[in-house]
């Protein structure tokens, strides 16, 4: 199990084990489950930012990305705002 899913575990059990007056099983499992889902999805979100982060670095020298040549240069110096061009081609 890795840090991050035992982490994740530890959450699960913790939220799981909080008082909820009034709250059923079922719908305490539902929340449980649906906080899990945002956590690991902040997660990827996080992971993914610094993907870009470094993609998007003008001082970077070995990443690249290719883009529709007309996205780049309606865009010079945003390679986000390239991207959010190029997805809607």
């Amino acid at each position: 199990m890795t840090t991050d899913n035992k982490q994740l575990s530890a959450f699960k059990s913790w939220l799981w084990n909080s008082e909820f007056d009034g709250i059923e099983s079922a719908a305490k499992k539902d929340l449980t489950d649906y906080v899990a889902g945002l956590l690991m999805e902040m997660r990827d979100n996080v992971k993914d930012k610094s993907r870009i982060d470094w993609l998007a670095d003008l001082n970077n020298e070995i990443g690249n990305v290719q883009l529709p040549t007309e996205c780049v240069e309606n865009n010079i110096g945003s390679l986000r705002e390239a991207i959010d061009e190029a997805m809607e081609l």
